[in-house]
């Protein structure tokens, strides 16, 4: 009997280095029953790692608006690692959630972006801030979620919850590869 595992296979490093590989994703977070609808990211509006660190759990659409699922993607890091933004906006909330910090970023293009698990934070509600700029550090997990904002007049992309999540992974230009392996 043949026994297949599912590899994920993104180029992880990336978060890590810095560096992006030219633009091969969507901004479509289909669940699995639909085919995705391909749209790249402009070079320009594509945004920067958050974190030095490793995604360890990718977006999964909830199958309803309160349903289970992840609304972003969770970073490996270790407690202290600082977590920047991803794109240049103002920072429409930080504050304590649940015993952590948490930051929310409105960018100019309607998308907002949202930083959890923050052990500390070094922005303020109403601050501007740039693309790359230090938010604060990470309680040693970080969690990464990007949103529609009321105000959103891009291209239509599929949206998941009451809050309008979206997969924030084609954002970087990149996009998720499963890869069927043979079990060693």
């Amino acid at each position: 009997m043949l026994v297949l595992v599912v590899r994920l296979v993104v180029s992880l490093a990336v978060f890590g280095l810095g560096v992006l590989p030219p633009a091969v994703s969507s901004l479509s977070a289909q669940p699995a029953s639909s085919p995705a609808a391909i749209a790249p990211v402009p070079a320009d509006r594509r945004w920067l790692p958050p974190v030095h660190g490793e995604v360890i759990d990718f977006f999964r659409a909830p199958p309803t608006p309160y349903g289970p699922g992840n609304r972003g993607l969770e970073f490996g890091v270790v407690a202290g690692n600082p977590i920047t933004a991803v794109a240049s906006g103002v920072v429409s909330f930080a504050g304590p959630v649940a015993g952590t910090f948490h930051i929310v970023i409105d960018h100019a293009d309607g998308l907002r972006s949202g930083y959890s698990h923050l052990s500390n934070m070094v922005v303020d509600s109403g601050d501007l801030v740039v693309a790359g700029q230090t938010l604060g550090s990470s309680s040693g997990q970080f969690h990464l979620s990007a949103r529609l904002a009321v105000d959103y007049a891009g291209p239509d992309v599929p949206v998941f919850g009451a809050r309008r999540y979206i997969d924030p992974l084609p954002l970087f230009g990149l996009k998720l590869t499963v890869r069927l392996v043979q079990n060693p």
